[in-house]
């Protein structure tokens, strides 16, 4: 007879990023997510560290994909008074992506209860940061609000509160949100990036997502900062590293990302 139990589920990464393979032409190369942290079905602690870490392609010419000075990440899940609680949380310093987006720090932590009585987890944003954030050198000025996703804390009360209107959901389901209140240029905006809601809308590269988070029944994940190129530059990026022994670029798509954490609320049996 199985005794009853709480399952836990809390992951965090620090770092992570997919580049063009040039030896497989149609495929994808995945660097090794930095700083990763996962928590064990019984709960417990869990941590990663990653320090000064780069990964770059050296032909046919010097290329910087993914940098990071210092990322680390826990995960952290325990029953206190009957009621089950988890933390998912990843830091990085120093964050840049193929040398034009840079972050100089980032936090994207979660904290979850979920009470006995109730079928889903309340899950809350808490002490997230996104800090000296560039593009090419134009700073901007993000600010955050945890407040009213604090408050909306499940799925249920998310999708109350947009009432009439469009809910914006994936293709699987999840409500598309995020944690940023704003964003500005600090001085001069740069000639071909538009500030569009919680994204960078930048022309010839790709877009930008600030803060994303997505929520659905019992799960939330919240990614501090996504890059998903676009499909010329993606071409593009292919063919300059491509290796000389075949003479041909890679395929797919290149992305990062850089704090990101998801928590469920876990069950029982």
């Amino acid at each position: 007879m199985l005794t009853k139990r709480y399952i836990f589920k809390a992951s965090a990464v620090g770092a992570a990023a997919r580049v063009p393979n040039p030896a497989k032409p149609g495929c994808d190369e995945h660097i090794p997510a930095l700083a990763a942290s996962t928590l064990p079905v019984i709960g417990g602690h869990s941590e990663g560290k990653a320090e000064r870490y780069c990964f770059e392609r050296t032909h046919p010419e010097k290329t910087p994909i993914l940098s990071v000075r210092h990322a680390y990440s826990f995960t952290h899940g325990a029953i206190e008074n009957g009621v089950p609680k988890s933390v998912a949380c990843a830091e990085a310093e120093g964050w840049s992506f193929m040398g034009k987006v840079h972050v100089e720090r980032l936090v994207a932590r979660l904290e979850t209860q979920h009470r006995p009585n109730e079928l889903h987890p309340r899950i809350k944003p808490r002490k997230n940061e996104i800090v000296g954030l560039d593009v090419e050198g134009y700073a901007l000025r993000v600010k955050l609000d945890e407040s009213r996703l604090a408050k909306l804390d499940s799925f249920d009360a998310l999708q109350k509160s947009y009432g009439a209107a469009k809910i914006p959901l994936t293709s699987h389901g999840y409500i598309t949100t995020t944690i940023v209140d704003s964003i500005e240029w600090v001085d001069k905006p740069h000639p071909r990036v538009k500030i569009e809601g919680y994204t960078l809308q930048w022309k010839g590269f790709g877009t930008i997502y600030i803060g994303e988070l997505l929520v659905g029944h019992g799960y939330r994940r919240l990614t501090a900062i996504r890059v998903e190129m676009d499909e010329p530059l993606r071409e593009r990026a292919a063919r300059k590293l491509k290796t000389a022994a075949n003479g041909t670029g890679g395929g797919g798509g290149s992305s990062a990302a850089g704090g990101d954490v998801g928590v469920n609320g876990g069950g029982g049996n």
